[in-house]
């Protein structure tokens, strides 16, 4: 929910998608959510991406929202500093196209198999 911050709009989309999830929203909501992306985050980098779309279907939540710490989280990866560009380009892309109502499921496994690309380079 703090990830979300300034954005009352965005905030209240993820605590209505975590109650739904959760019934009663739990007091460490924020380290739940974002131990669920780094996961779907480490999952797509090893390639496992039907796992990883078990997990954000699981999750029942905003697609653009993990999009945007899968984001954060690449901006300090010092791993992919040679390729940020280009995963910043598929970042800004995905997020466009679920910006203009494209399915966000399909979009978000694009995105996965994209960066699961452009990551298999680096790690081989």
């Amino acid at each position: 929910v703090s990830k979300c911050y300034p954005s009352i709009r965005d905030m209240i989309n993820v605590i209505q998608l975590l109650s739904i999830k959760y019934g009663k929203i739990p007091e460490n909501v924020d380290e739940k959510a974002e131990g669920d992306i780094n996961n779907i985050y480490y999952l797509i980098k090893k390639g496992k991406l039907e796992e990883a779309r078990k997990v954000w279907t699981e999750m029942g939540i905003d697609l653009r929202f993990v999009l945007k710490v899968i984001f954060n989280l690449i901006l300090v990866d010092q791993t992919y500093s040679q390729i940020k560009k280009d995963l910043i380009t598929l970042i800004a892309e995905t997020d466009y196209r679920m910006a203009v109502h494209a399915d966000q499921d399909i979009t978000f496994f694009w995105f996965a198999v994209k960066l699961r690309e452009l990551v298999r380079n680096i790690n081989g």
